[in-house]
């Protein structure tokens, strides 16, 4: 089980995910723009991030950097509805551990989760 951050400003998808990904047993909790996923991440530290690009207030990649400074150890999953590859290879030299592209297949973004939470087991 992982504490996730999922800082999507899009209302629909942020819902279903947080649904899906609580079904899995994960612990999540949801952000509508980078100002309020910067003041959870203020107040909690998270294993995981998955953050969109594009939010309000404060930008996926500003969130990003913030988090590699505060807290290296938490793993960021980034996604975007727009295809721009030099984007995701900035995200992904930033420090990001994957960049998906919506619509994405959840099965995928599972597997990923599950992989760091293999990786982590492993690292206590």
């Amino acid at each position: 089980m992982l504490d996730i951050l999922l800082a999507e400003d899009e209302l629909d998808i942020r819902e279903i995910l947080i649904e899906q990904l609580a079904a899995e047993g994960h612990r999540v909790q949801g952000a509508a723009s980078g100002r309020i996923a910067a003041d959870q991440l203020d107040r909690q530290a998270f294993d995981v991030v998955i953050c969109d690009v594009r939010l309000p207030e404060i930008d996926g990649l500003t969130l990003l950097r913030r988090i590699r400074a505060a807290t290296p150890a938490t793993d960021v999953i980034m996604m975007t509805a727009s295809v721009d590859v030099e984007q995701a290879v900035l995200a992904l030299k930033e420090g990001a551990c994957d960049y998906l592209t919506k619509p994405f297949d959840v099965d995928e973004l599972m597997l990923q989760l599950r992989r760091i939470g293999e990786t982590r087991t492993l690292w206590r």
